[in-house]
C-alpha cells in the first residue's frame, strides 16, 4: 500500500488521538479541486474554455498552483494545445500537442500541466483548449492543486 506524505501526516494525527489538529502540526496539505466532463460541445478555431475554478490563497506569502489536465478530442486534422490561465493570463507554457489526425482513431487524448505562484486572495483558474480547426470535445479532466508557500519565492 502506498501512502503519500500528506496522507501519512493526516493518518498519524488521527492515530495519535489528537482531538483537533492545527494547521501548524500538519504537513502543507494542498487544496485540491477536480473537475471532469464528457464533452460533446464543438470547439471552434482559437481558445475554448472548458473549465473554470476559483482558488483562494490564504497564505500571506502566496501559494503555488499546480494544474494537470487531460483532454480528448475527435479527429479534426488540426493542432491542439491544453493551456492554463490564472486571472486571464497564461500560466506556464502551452505547447502544441501535435496534429490530431483525420480518420482512423475516434479520439485523441492529450495532457497538459502548469505551475504558477499566486498572491494571497481569490484567483480564477481556467483550462482552455486551443485548436486550429473546429473539433468536438471528448471526455476531459482538470485538476487544480494549491499549496501554501513556506517562504516567499526568490
Amino acid at each position: 500500500m502506498r501512502t503519500s506524505l500528506s496522507a501519512a501526516g493526516v493518518i498519524l494525527a488521527v492515530c495519535a488521538g489528537a482531538a483537533s489538529a492545527s494547521a501548524a502540526t500538519l504537513p502543507n496539505l494542498p487544496r485540491t479541486i477536480v473537475h471532469s466532463g464528457n464533452g460533446g460541445q464543438t470547439l471552434v478555431s482559437g481558445y475554448n474554455s472548458i473549465d473554470t475554478a476559483t482558488l483562494n490563497c490564504r497564505n500571506p506569502t502566496g501559494c503555488r498552483l499546480l494544474t494537470f489536465s487531460m483532454v480528448a478530442l475527435t479527429t479534426n486534422d488540426g493542432e491542439d494545445q491544453i493551456c492554463t490561465f490564472v486571472d486571464g493570463v497564461l500560466a506556464g507554457q502551452c505547447p502544441v500537442q501535435g496534429r490530431v489526425p483525420t480518420g482512423g482513431a475516434s479520439e485523441v487524448t492529450g495532457t497538459g500541466q502548469a505551475t504558477a505562484i499566486i498572491t494571497r486572495g481569490p484567483h480564477t483558474i481556467e483550462t482552455r483548449v486551443y485548436v486550429t480547426t473546429n473539433t468536438t470535445l471528448g471526455s476531459w479532466q482538470a485538476n487544480y492543486l494549491r499549496y501554501a508557500l513556506v517562504s516567499a519565492p526568490k
